[in-house]
């Protein structure tokens, strides 16, 4: 729970897509104390407003720096491709920005903004696990069903058009920042996976937050990875249809 008093000084937006892992990537920044406390929060907004008593977007706003930021005055949030547009249009709004660029939108909205993009290079594992969540409904290791879980049926061309979604959404992503002259701070997936520590540093590094000592609390993190047997088998049968094709 961050602090209400505390002003944000320094803010980023973890950009990223679906079942790139950037809800472990958040848990794990959080775990620092001194990241933020980043979430999705622009995800499902009735959640949002009702969670904090907001009666429009202006009380979301105030809220949202305060409970995204630490004691240090650090704000970090998820965003994701789909996203953009709409918490852009909002923010004009609300900021009276008129036709302004997203880049200068949301450089007001979140003080000395810094960008974190998130990118899985298996692209056919991530359109697996999308896949998956949404027949499931069990979006993050943390979930827990209210009914036993049911796993779906494997379904080629399901999978193949959310791998083809996660590309063109990381494509998006990279032509933004190409557009706009940002320089995110590139995380990939893999990478985060097999060293959390030195990725959370390098980001760390990044928005010039010094780290604390020890760097994450012992037991802060929750999320498991995902990806099963049932997971490998689909990569192999999935292949196997894309090569039946060519």
């Amino acid at each position: 729970m961050s602090s209400a008093v505390t002003p944000t000084c320094l803010s980023y937006l973890v950009c990223a897509t679906p079942r790139s892992g950037s809800s472990f990537l958040c848990e794990i920044l959080s775990s620092t104390r001194v990241a933020g406390c980043p979430e999705d929060y622009f995800w499902n907004p009735p959640f949002w407003f009702a969670q904090w008593g907001a009666t429009d977007f202006a009380s979301f706003a105030q809220r949202l720096l305060e409970e995204g930021t630490t004691a240090n005055g650090v704000f970090g949030s998820k965003l994701m491709w789909g996203q953009l547009d709409d918490l852009v249009k909002q923010f004009a709004t609300l900021l009276s920005l008129g036709n302004a660029g997203p880049r200068q939108v949301l450089a007001a909205a979140f003080p000395n903004l810094h960008y974190i993009w998130l990118t899985r290079r298996d692209k056919l594992r991530q359109g697996i696990s999308y896949y998956r969540a949404m027949e499931t409904k069990v979006w993050r290791s943390t979930d827990v069903s209210k009914v036993a879980r049911v796993e779906p049926r494997f379904n080629f061309e399901a999978i193949q058009s959310l791998v083809q979604l996660c590309t063109w959404e990381d494509r998006a992503w990279q032509d933004y920042f190409r557009q706009n002259a940002i320089e995110p701070c590139t995380v990939v997936y893999e990478d985060l996976l097999e060293s959390p520590a030195a990725v959370v540093r390098r980001v760390l590094s990044y928005l010039a937050v010094q780290a604390r000592d020890p760097l994450f609390q012992e037991g802060a993190w929750l999320h498991q990875r995902q990806s099963d047997a049932i997971s490998e088998e689909w990569v192999e049968r999935y292949t196997a249809a894309e090569h039946a094709l060519e």
